[in-house]
């Protein structure tokens, strides 16, 4: 199985972040460059637009991750993260 590159993991963690939050939630990724942690700022797809979090990743958390498959990163990710998006 190939190695992913570190921007490749990023990029799949910002896609699994947003399946967990699901379409109710509008994720941005807001890594620029080589700054650390790695963060997605999430807010409501209704009106009107509400800010609801923003999620931080850090190199270890992506580093850890690389060596799962995308079923134990989701259960990862959901574990915790999952409690932020489950809004009445």
């Amino acid at each position: 199985m190939p190695t992913m590159t570190m921007q490749e993991e990023i990029a799949s963690c910002g896609a699994l972040l947003g399946e967990i939050a699901g379409p109710a939630f509008r994720g941005t990724q807001k890594y620029y460059g080589n700054q650390l942690p790695y963060r997605w700022e999430f807010t409501t797809t209704i009106e009107p637009i509400e800010y609801v979090s923003t999620i931080q990743l850090t190199a270890s958390d992506i580093a850890r991750m690389s060596i799962m498959n995308d079923d134990q990163k989701s259960e990862y990710l959901r574990a915790r993260f999952a409690h932020l998006f489950n809004r009445p």
